[in-house]
C-alpha cells in the first residue's frame, strides 16, 4: 500500500503468482459523504475491491478483503486526510489519473509497504 497526496493506492499480488492488480480508495465523493465518514471513522477492517472493466464499467469481479489492523489505520487517516484535502471526486481522479499516466502497478508495490494476508 501506498499513500500519495491522502488517496490509498492497494496493490495486490499473490504469492507464486505473476498476476497483479491496485486499486484506489476513493471517499471524497460529493454524493457519499455520510458513508465515506462512516467508513474513516469505523472499526471494521473490511474492505470490499470491485473490478470494474475500464470500456464497459461492467463488474467484473468482486472480493471482500480483511486488511491487518495497522494498514486499516492507515487506510482511515488517509480518509479522513482526503475528506478535508479534497472538494469532490473530480479533484481525487486528477490525482490518481497522474499517477495512473506514470507509474505501473509494479512501481507502486515497490514505493508502498507490503502487507501479508492469509487466507484463515
Amino acid at each position: 500500500m501506498w499513500i500519495y497526496e491522502d488517496i490509498p493506492f492497494i496493490a495486490v499480488s499473490y504469492l507464486g503468482e505473476n498476476w497483479t492488480y491496485d486499486v484506489t480508495l476513493t471517499v471524497a465523493t460529493r454524493d457519499m459523504k455520510d458513508v465515506a465518514s462512516a467508513f474513516v471513522n469505523g472499526e471494521s477492517n473490511v474492505v470490499t475491491l470491485c473490478l470494474i472493466d475500464a470500456q464497459t464499467n461492467a463488474i467484473r469481479a468482486i472480493r471482500t478483503l480483511g486488511l491487518p489492523e495497522d494498514a486499516m489505520k492507515t487506510v482511515r487517516d488517509a480518509g479522513r486526510a482526503q475528506l478535508d484535502r479534497y472538494e469532490d471526486e473530480s479533484e481525487v481522479l486528477a490525482v490518481v489519473n497522474s499517477v495512473y499516466e506514470r507509474m505501473s502497478t509494479a512501481d507502486i508495490i515497490a514505493r508502498g509497504t507490503v502487507y501479508e494476508f492469509r487466507r484463515k
